[in-house]
């Protein structure tokens, strides 16, 4: 056992320096932080995590696809503790999703019962893997409601943290409810998602959800699709029950607009995919604030869908009795396409000729009325993706939407 004073040495790396640091309450923690130079931590060897980058032009900038899973836990958490999951120190959690699932951005949300201990441990090793560029490293935790007695299920919500934060209990007096939750982050750039809205044991209670806290939902990861009741990979088929009514569709036919997440939580299924400018933890939250993103089933399909020249996410505006436009869909699978659909508040449109692709480029002319479009994409090997919907906006008294 030995202490070091928190400071700074020299090394032969330069301009990179290491500082070393001790937190006077957890002096047995000692936390290494390298500098301008990224370090392999068991090695002690240089890493560079390159992106591989799909990018369009939009509205004359030049935007990125970065993948990425902002739902996943370590063995912090009870419930990951499971044998059969893979589940592992913090640290080592985040080397694998750099090094070996080649993610360009995760976030660690293990429950917020943590200890104070196992909350610090969170946010140094995020602020640690983080690095302008190669890996975006959030932190953040889960707020979850359900896991004490007598309280209103209000869902499961993971918080992200643009910087940095505090843990949120809901054992606080003042942190009880999703409206309690929300003003203590009102504060601090943060935002929410939740995940698993009709969750038979945990579902999403959207009477009291605010997309302005909320501008994302997790509509697939380990337990299946919420798309809707009826969906593809719904719950049921890996042995789930769910909450009638609480899908994600049911929050779009409440008039919500909100984009769609992939999370892995304990078995790392589930992807994120994020058009952004750069590879930053400013750029990623804005876009993910715009709801410039889209989910898999943990695939990395390639799916770029506008309407209107407006980006998935964004919002359109029309007359009331609707009016022509253009989509334009752009996607690379990694399998054979079974369908491309557009799918809309009442019906869902096939579009014709591209079974058995793998490359779609798409466009054409179509009447919308005020609602929302989405793409949903299949391939053959079971695989799908889901883009954020674009939100057409009625410019009449009396639009749902």
């Amino acid at each position: 056992m030995f202490t070091l004073n928190p400071g700074q040495i020299r090394t032969d790396f330069e301009p990179g320096y290491i500082e070393f640091g001790a937190l006077e309450d957890y002096a047995d923690l000692i936390f290494i932080k390298v500098k301008n130079i990224r370090l392999d931590r068991l090695s002690a060897t240089p890493v560079f995590h390159t992106p591989q980058i799909f990018s369009v032009e939009h509205e004359g900038r030049r935007l990125s696809l970065y993948w990425g899973d902002l739902h996943c836990h370590s063995n912090i958490s009870i419930c990951s503790r499971h044998p059969s999951f893979h589940c592992t120190e913090v640290n080592e959690k985040h080397r694998f999703s750099r090094d070996v699932g080649g993610l360009d951005f995760m976030m660690l949300t293990d429950h917020e019962y943590m200890s104070p201990f196992d909350w610090y441990k969170t946010k140094k090793y995020a602020q640690l893997s983080n690095a302008d560029g190669s890996f975006a490293s959030f932190e953040g935790f889960e707020w979850s409601c359900t896991q004490q007695k007598g309280f209103h299920n209000y869902g499961h919500y993971n918080v992200l943290y643009k910087d940095s934060g505090e843990l949120l209990p809901i054992s606080d007096e003042g942190c009880r409810t999703t409206g309690q939750l929300w003003a203590r982050l009102k504060n601090n750039e943060a935002l929410t998602i939740p995940h698993h809205p009709g969750d038979f044991d945990h579902p999403l209670d959207w009477e009291r959800f605010d997309p302005e806290y909320a501008p994302v939902v997790e509509i697939y990861q380990v337990r299946g699709s919420y798309e809707d009741e009826l969906c593809e990979m719904q719950p049921q088929q890996f042995g789930r029950k769910q909450t009638p009514g609480r899908s994600v569709k049911t929050g779009l036919a409440m008039g919500y607009r909100f984009g769609f997440t992939g999370g892995g939580e304990h078995e790392g299924v589930g992807l994120t995919g994020i058009y952004s400018p750069e590879l930053t933890r400013e750029a990623i939250y804005e876009a993910l604030r715009k709801r410039n993103v889209y989910a898999t089933t943990s695939a990395r399909i390639t799916l770029f869908f506008r309407l209107g020249g407006v980006l998935m996410g964004g919002e359109l505006p029309v007359p009331p009795g609707g009016m022509e436009t253009r989509y334009e869909i752009i996607a690379e699978c990694t399998g054979d396409i079974e369908y491309i659909a557009l799918v809309g508040p009442d019906d869902t449109y096939y579009i014709p000729g591209y079974s058995g692709e793998r490359t779609i480029n798409a466009t054409a002319n179509i009447f919308i009325k005020p609602g929302y479009l989405y793409v949903r994409i299949k391939q053959a090997d079971g695989n799908i993706a889901w883009g954020s919907p674009v939100f057409i906006i009625g410019l009449g008294e009396g639009s749902r939407y």
